[in-house]
């Protein structure tokens, strides 16, 4: 038996009041509801900024299956990131609060592993390890 496939779209600016009710924070962890309050009122107008590349995917909602959608978008986004052409993913990082231990499981799940030096006491820049076929040139 097989449960339904995934079903990922492009955000759409009509999503505002869908995005206004979200929640997922503990509301005595400061860096949870900072999440929570961009996603609630600045990723659509961020997503949508006229400068964004047409059809930029950083926007997908996902219909969740079973599997923990936050792999089904790091899986989406590191395939995108490594499909692009040049090639650019030499070096993909992260960041992230050092409290957020979940998101530092999933970054880990999914290669960025290496630690590099901390923007802020609080938050871990954490990376892919190099890529040596990419050229130097060609990372971000």
């Amino acid at each position: 038996m097989s449960g339904p496939e995934w079903r990922i779209r492009s955000g759409r600016p009509t999503d505002r009041s869908l995005l206004a009710s979200f929640t997922c924070a503990d509301p005595t962890v400061g860096w949870q509801v900072d999440v929570e309050q961009f996603i609630r009122t600045q990723l659509l107008d961020w997503t949508f900024d006229p400068h964004a590349v047409s059809g930029d995917p950083r926007l997908l909602p996902v219909f969740v299956t079973g599997e923990r959608a936050s792999d089904v978008l790091m899986s989406a986004v590191m395939t995108d990131v490594s499909a692009r052409v040049p090639p650019r993913d030499a070096r993909v990082f992260a960041l992230v609060h050092e409290d957020n231990q979940r998101s530092i499981a999933l970054c880990h799940r999914h290669g960025l592993v290496e630690e590099m030096s901390r923007p802020h006491p609080d938050y871990r820049r954490i990376v892919t390890q190099h890529n040596p076929q990419v050229p130097e040139s060609d990372q971000f």
